[in-house]
C-alpha cells in the first residue's frame, strides 16, 4: 500500500485515481499528559492559542489581525504562542496585544500544559496542512478550532488545505475564508464558554476516534491484515 497522512492529501494527490493499493492513516496524537495549566496567566483574558514552527516563511497573520479587531470592540483576547515566528511577535506587540511566547519543545507534559491554558485554538498557516497535528493535539486536550481555508500567499506556492478537513464546520469549531474580518467573528462565537465547551468537548470525541495512536495504530494493522490475507479492498 501506499498510505498518506490524510485523507485529504490522498484525495488530491491522486485527484481521483482509486485503486486498492492507496490508503491513509492519520497522524497519530496522544491524550493529554497533565490536566496543568501554565501559571501566571491573567484569568479576565480569554487565551488564543498558536502551536507551530517559527517559520516566517509559514506565517499568517490573519489570526493576530482577528485578535486585533476583537480588542478594538472591547474584548480581552490575548495569545499563547508556542514556537512563534519572529514576524508573529513583532506584530503582537505592534498592535498591544497580551501574549505569552514559549519556546520550541518536545516534552509532552509542557505541551499538554500550554493546550490546557488555550481557551480557544486560533489556526493559521499560509499554505495550509497536509494534516494539521497541532489542530488535533488541541482538539484532543477538548479546545475549540478556528481555522481558515488556504490561499496562496505567492503565486509560486501550492497550498492544502487538511486543516479543513479536522475542523467540522459548527460541530469541532469554525471553519472561515482567508479573512481576518470573518475570523474575528467566529472568534466572537466562542468567546461564549458555553460554546466553547460544547464544541471543544465534540472535538475530543472526534480526536479520540479518528486521531487517537489507537485508533491509527488499528487501522495500520487492519491494512497490515488484509495485504497479508490478499485481500484488495480500500
Amino acid at each position: 500500500r501506499t498510505l498518506f497522512m490524510s485523507r485529504w492529501l490522498m484525495d488530491n494527490t491522486l485527484r481521483g485515481f482509486y485503486h486498492s493499493r492507496f490508503d491513509y492513516v492519520n497522524n497519530p496524537v496522544e491524550e493529554p499528559y497533565t490536566q496543568e495549566r501554565l501559571p501566571g496567566l491573567a484569568e479576565e483574558i480569554t487565551w488564543l492559542g498558536r502551536c507551530g514552527r517559527p517559520d516566517n516563511g509559514i506565517y499568517n497573520a490573519v489570526n493576530v489581525e482577528a485578535a486585533r479587531l476583537l480588542r478594538l470592540q472591547g474584548h480581552d483576547v490575548g495569545f499563547i504562542v508556542m514556537a512563534p515566528p519572529s514576524n508573529m511577535i513583532d506584530d503582537l506587540k505592534r498592535h498591544g496585544i497580551p501574549y505569552r511566547a514559549i519556546k520550541p519543545t518536545t516534552d509532552p507534559v509542557e505541551l499538554s500544559k500550554f493546550y490546557n491554558s488555550v481557551d480557544i485554538y486560533a489556526h493559521a498557516r499560509a499554505d495550509g496542512e497536509t494534516f494539521g497535528v497541532n489542530i488535533a493535539e488541541a482538539m484532543m486536550h477538548g479546545k475549540p478550532v478556528v481555522t481558515h481555508i488556504a490561499t496562496p500567499s505567492n503565486p509560486q506556492m501550492g497550498v492544502f488545505q487538511s486543516q479543513t478537513e479536522l475542523v467540522d464546520h459548527g460541530s469541532t469549531g469554525i471553519v472561515v475564508n482567508n479573512n481576518a474580518a470573518e475570523y474575528s467573528e467566529a472568534l466572537k462565537v466562542l468567546l461564549d464558554p458555553v460554546m466553547r465547551e460544547g464544541m471543544g468537548a465534540a472535538g475530543f470525541i472526534k480526536a479520540v476516534r479518528e486521531y487517537h495512536v489507537d485508533a491509527c495504530v488499528r487501522k495500520l494493522e487492519k491494512i497490515y491484515r488484509e495485504i497479508t490475507n490478499g485481500k484488495t479492498e480500500v
